[in-house]
Parts: C-alpha cells; sequence; structure tokens
C-alpha cells in the first residue's frame, strides 16, 4: 500500500448518510438529490465518509456518507446532513477498489497506522473519488485517516 502524511485544510461536507451496507443504495440517492445542495466547492471530488461508533470493532457497522464539499453551510437540504473536519494531519493510503468493496480496507489502513506508528485522532476517514467514478476492477481510492503526528 502506498501512503503519505498530508495536511488537510477544515472542510465542510452535506450528503447522504446511512449503514455501510447500503453503500450502493446511499451513492444512488446522493447522485438523485445532489442538486438540492447549496454553496458546492467547484472541484471534481467526490467524498464518502466512514463515521465509526465509540464501541466500534473492526467487523461492525458504521455510517457511511456519500457527500460532496460546500463552501459554507446555511441549511442542509431534507434527508441530507452535514459534516465538518478541522484542519489536520492525514494519513492518505492508495488501496485497490477490490479491497474497499470487500471491506479489507479498514483493516489494512488501521494496521498500517500502526505499523507506522501514528495513532488515530478521531474516529472517521474519508475516501476521495473523482466525480463520475467507475466502480471499475483495478481502480484505486484515497483513504484519508485523521493522524496524530
Amino acid at each position: 500500500m502506498n501512503y503519505s502524511i498530508v495536511k488537510l485544510p477544515s472542510m465542510k461536507f452535506v450528503g447522504i448518510t446511512g449503514s455501510h451496507l447500503n453503500f450502493s443504495k446511499i451513492w444512488t440517492l446522493f447522485y438523485e438529490n445532489m442538486h438540492r445542495i447549496k454553496h458546492m466547492n467547484e472541484t471534481d471530488m467526490l467524498y464518502g465518509i466512514e463515521l465509526f461508533p465509540q464501541d466500534y470493532h473492526v467487523n461492525g457497522i458504521y455510517t457511511y456518507m456519500a457527500c460532496t464539499e460546500v463552501i459554507q453551510i446555511d441549511e442542509t437540504p431534507s434527508k441530507m446532513e452535514a459534516f465538518e473536519i478541522p484542519e489536520a494531519f492525514y494519513l492518505q493510503v492508495s488501496t485497490s477498489l477490490e479491497d474497499v468493496l470487500a471491506g479489507k480496507h479498514l483493516k489494512k489502513c488501521y494496521f498500517l497506522t500502526k505499523e507506522i506508528g501514528l495513532t488515530i485522532a478521531a474516529p472517521y476517514n474519508l475516501k476521495q473519488f473523482k466525480h463520475g467514478f467507475k466502480v471499475t476492477k483495478g481502480n484505486t481510492v484515497d483513504i484519508c485517516i485523521p493522524v496524530l503526528k
């Protein structure tokens, strides 16, 4: 797995949330409702955010958010949620789409975090996708995990 430590600015997101078990349904609903989001950042990136409960274990259920970055949050469209991240350091890992779809990315990323001596700073991670990303074999996904440096 290729990785680097990057510093990301604070960011605001608006999107659709649900159980990670409904990953494809969440993205379908997001694409159907994306036009309702105000103040979208002029970027070609979309994000998947995995939000973990305090008592999370590697094979547990967590919340998944399909979202886009926004410049400001005045109001959130109905059935959507907002999420903000602070400026922070992140372990950025490139992994195969196959690992993400099979759920193997979590174990690999968190093992790598421990292996290189970093501490996870918050119970979430970001996945970055270019708008129009195709779910095809061989694609890679960048995952950003907040860490204490």
